[in-house]
Formats: structure tokens, sequence, C-alpha cells
């Protein structure tokens, strides 16, 4: 998408945040695994993307922590990072 729309002189931006501290994921409330996942500060943030949308950049992930696990997530067989990053063990609740 990114380059089809650069030719109409548009800018689209892949932001992956990771953990952002927001009203509805409130640092500090989480339990278990998500608890030990960096969280970041939503303003700080939101300006750098909008900071690299206007330089052009196609994708930014904060920190090194959600690089790696990008890469993580593209090199490792998706039933071997399911089960590593599950949170069943965790953090979220479960319906099943």
């Amino acid at each position: 998408m990114h380059e089809e729309e650069r030719a109409r002189g548009v800018n689209v931006l892949l932001f992956s945040p990771g953990n952002m501290d927001t009203e509805m994921n409130v640092r500090g409330a989480a339990s278990g695994k998500l608890v030990r996942l960096p969280y970041l500060d939503l303003r700080r943030e939101t300006a750098k993307a909008l900071a690299k949308a206007e330089r052009g950049c196609a994708n930014y992930t904060p920190l090194t922590f959600y690089k790696l696990y990008h890469v993580f997530a593209k090199l490792v067989p998706t039933t071997l990072a399911v089960r590593v990053t599950s949170l069943r063990s965790g953090g979220a609740v479960s319906r099943g």
C-alpha cells in the first residue's frame, strides 16, 4: 500500500507500537506475562510516528524489544511462536 499510494503523493506508515499506556490499557493493571512487557508513552510515540510519516518512512516499531519480537515472529514457525508467546499462563482472561 505504501508503494501504491506514494505515486499519488500519499505516505502510508505502518506503526507497530506494542504495549501502550492508555486509559483502556492502564499500566499496573495487567497481570501475568503482560506485566513484563515494556510500556510506551502514548503522546511521545504518536509524535514520533507522525514525524516519521511526514518524512516518508514506511514503517515504525519503537523499542528494541518490539523490533526483536517482530523478527522472532517472522523467523519462528507459527505453532512454536504461539506456544512461547501465549498469554494462557497469566494476564489475559481465557474464554475457553
